[in-house]
């Protein structure tokens, strides 16, 4: 009996504990008033700057361009992009992603930064109102886990720099919107072991997506996987379209 109470205790702590953590994810707001763009810079977030595990926000139109000089893997809860907000252009160094990115603005916004995921959860580039330009890299820690970046929203996930990826478990899912990959992307997302890596399409009902390799662009994926028909309650419809150098390494 004593056993079981202490077990019982135990988990009840553990509970508080994540519970706790989760409560202090606290919503930092840029307003850009520093003398300079640098995230740690208080001035620049109200008076307060964000720690590790907070959500980021972005709005208004002044200092444009933030560089993130927190150190690199500094994980923060997502970053959104909040209606009416100026295009900006996020850089400096590599974030893991505790949260999702969000544009909401109807201006095209743009990471200029390396992203990291790890096993804990799935992440999303959400446009519902604008697209999002990505020009830095996906990474992956992954393990033996399956992840997925994911891509929703109606409007455009523009991929303009280089993902090297050669892991089976580090994967990529089209929900919704168009996937682009413009001249001089490179975009390897293969395990040379297996080259089963892929991209899934179509997990969401009644959404259209599609996926646009252009002229200048290489591309390498395991292979693709539709998911149309065994979404339930709905359909799904896709294209591809392919100026560029697109290549399926594997078989699924």
């Amino acid at each position: 009996m004593i056993n079981k109470t202490t077990g019982c205790a135990l988990f009840s702590l553990l509970m508080i504990i994540v519970s706790t953590s989760v409560a202090n994810a606290t919503d930092r707001t840029w307003t850009g008033a520093g003398t300079d763009a640098r995230w740690q810079n208080s001035a620049n977030w109200g008076g307060t700057a964000p720690v590790a595990g907070d959500v980021l926000r972005f709005s208004g139109a002044t200092n444009l361009s933030p560089t993130n000089d927190f150190p690199a893997d500094t994980s923060f809860s997502g970053v959104t992009f909040l209606s009416g907000a100026s295009p900006y252009n996020l850089t400096g160094n590599r974030v893991t992603l505790g949260g999702n990115i969000v544009n909401q603005s109807s201006a095209t916004q743009t990471l200029g930064l390396p992203l990291l995921i790890n096993s804990s959860a799935d992440r999303t580039f959400d446009t519902p109102n604008g697209s999002i330009l990505f020009s830095g890299s996906l990474n992956y820690n992954v393990g033996t886990t399956p992840r997925y970046y994911r891509k929703s929203g109606s409007n455009e996930l523009v991929i303009t720099g280089t993902t090297l990826v050669t892991n089976l478990y580090s994967r990529f899912a089209l929900d919704e919107g168009t996937l682009r990959f413009t001249p001089g992307s490179r975009f390897y997302l293969v395990d040379t072991s297996t080259e089963r890596t892929i991209i899934r399409i179509g997990d969401v009902a009644n959404k259209s997506s599609a996926m646009i390799v252009e002229s200048g662009a290489d591309v390498a994926i395991g292979g693709l996987i539709l998911q149309a028909n065994a979404v339930v309650g709905g359909t799904s419809t896709f294209d591809l379209m392919v100026n560029g150098n697109l290549l399926f390494t594997g078989n699924d």
